[in-house]
């Protein structure tokens, strides 16, 4: 949901929409689930089910890329003037953000060593 958010505030922002809400909102929502759609009604669910692991893991690695930029910019003083976080709330995201980030990454890990067999030990060598 947070996604979707992003991306439809990000969408309205790049195409510089001045329709009404309840068109951009139409409009900009289409195009994200409308790939969705596609695959999910050409595809078995024993697909469906693998593809939700590989999407997980591939979330994993996009975290850093949207959680990092917000954090810096939510606490800088240029950009967002007195909304900026204060260093205890910068300190207390950072450290929250590092933790989820690391999680993900050992989620992520285990599914390529569950999914790669012997070839796990190239990429994770430390695995029981």
């Amino acid at each position: 949901m947070t996604g979707t958010y992003a991306g439809q505030f990000a969408m309205e922002g790049f195409l510089n929409l001045k329709w009404p809400r309840w068109k951009r909102v139409l409009l900009t929502r289409s195009i994200a689930i409308a790939p969705t759609f596609f695959v999910t009604i050409f595809s078995d669910v024993q697909s469906l089910t693998g593809m939700n692991d590989y999407l997980n893991a591939l979330m994993v690695i996009q975290l850093p890329f949207a959680v990092l930029p917000t954090l810096t910019f939510s606490s800088s003083r240029l950009v967002m003037g007195k909304f900026a976080n204060n260093l205890f709330n910068f300190i207390i995201a950072t450290a929250l953000s590092i933790v989820v980030i690391f999680v993900n990454i050992y989620f992520a890990l285990q599914l390529i060593i569950d999914k790669s067999g012997q070839y796990a030990y190239i990429i994770y060598p430390y695995h029981s």
